[in-house]
């Protein structure tokens, strides 16, 4: 009983962390923006974070706009406190606020910022969890 409750305070308190994006690249018209994610884990057990999925957001004039889906199904084990880097791919969509994205990344004249809504399956469990990453300068 007393390693399931470890487990379970151990999952609750994994912390997850925008990295940086870097690059983009395209898929046919598709682009594909390479951001990472880092996973920290602070207790004194193991775990694995078998995959991960979710939506990207980017606020257009106000209202949120749907710009781009993400998921990594390769496990990644992040060891007793240890931190591990995940490298996540992002289909973006093709919409004229992607192409503001792109411009920032490229440029580096002004910043849009992502918001990453995501699921994560740690160890079969599912953890809901979100993320801003700035583009840009």
């Amino acid at each position: 009983m007393g390693y399931l409750l470890l487990k379970a305070r151990t999952l609750a308190n994994l912390v997850f962390s925008a990295g940086q994006v870097s690059g983009i690249s395209f898929e046919g018209l598709t682009p594909i923006l390479s951001v990472s994610l880092i996973v920290q884990n602070t207790s004194s057990i193991g775990v694995t974070l078998q995959s991960i999925a979710g939506n990207v957001f980017t606020e257009d004039g106000g209202s949120s706009t749907l710009v781009g889906n993400l998921s990594s199904f390769l496990p990644v084990h992040i060891a007793p406190n240890q931190q591990s880097a995940i490298n996540i791919n992002v289909r973006m969509r093709l919409l004229g606020i992607v192409n503001d994205i792109i411009t920032a990344y490229q440029s580096r004249n002004y910043t849009k910022v992502l918001e990453f809504q995501c699921s994560a399956n740690v160890d079969g469990v599912q953890m809901p969890f979100s993320f801003k990453i700035p583009v840009g300068l």
